[in-house]
């Protein structure tokens, strides 16, 4: 009788944390969530251009974290959603500074 295949989901799960938190920092390091919290929203051309990002990258950075539930994009603006953009009052920089070192020290 031939064994059981195993399950791949734990190795499926693994991965997509890595990816979550990968789309998570580097939206962190470029300062993606400080530039949308001083604002209203902004679409990726615009956020490209204050970020000095290529223009390709910020578009598909930002539908990932739209993906994620870190943002919420109506007709092609990108913006916080009302629970993310504040914390106990203070702005998302705080909650999801522009360092991922920083960050792991707030969850530790």
């Amino acid at each position: 009788m031939p064994s059981p295949m195993p399950d791949p989901g734990r190795i499926i799960d693994m991965a997509s944390a890595f990816y979550d938190s990968c789309m998570l920092f580097a939206a962190s390091d470029l300062g993606v969530f400080g530039a949308l919290a001083e604002s209203s929203g902004k679409d990726a051309e615009s956020l490209a251009k204050e970020l000095d990002l290529d223009p390709r990258g910020a578009r598909l950075l930002l539908d990932g974290c739209v993906a994620l539930g870190l943002l919420v994009k109506e007709g092609g603006v990108c913006r916080h959603q009302n629970k993310c953009a504040q914390a106990d009052g203070q702005r998302i920089e705080y909650v999801l500074p522009r360092h991922p070192r920083s960050l792991l020290l707030i969850i530790a």
